[in-house]
């Protein structure tokens, strides 16, 4: 292996490292700022947000079905 190969590689190796190191900046501080939600771990965020997009699903087919409700109730075609 000759000089620029070593150099090469020795700077890859350095821009993962800074790339890892923000990476983990980025979870800590997403994490930090869920505690207040009462969740401490990746999992726990992510069996949360599994369960608001449930709940988001929900509410959506809720206010979809009674869209159509007050459109069979109104007769659109005099408005």
């Amino acid at each position: 292996m000759d000089t620029q190969e070593f150099e090469r590689i020795k700077k890859k190796i350095d821009i993962l490292k800074e790339k890892r190191a923000k990476a983990q900046g980025a979870m800590e501080s997403s994490l930090e700022s869920v505690k207040k939600y009462g969740i401490s771990t990746i999992e726990e965020a992510q069996e949360q947000l599994e369960s608001l997009q449930e709940e988001y699903d929900a509410n959506n087919a809720k206010i979809d079905a009674w869209y159509d409700e007050l459109k069979g109730l109104c007769n659109w075609g005099l408005v």
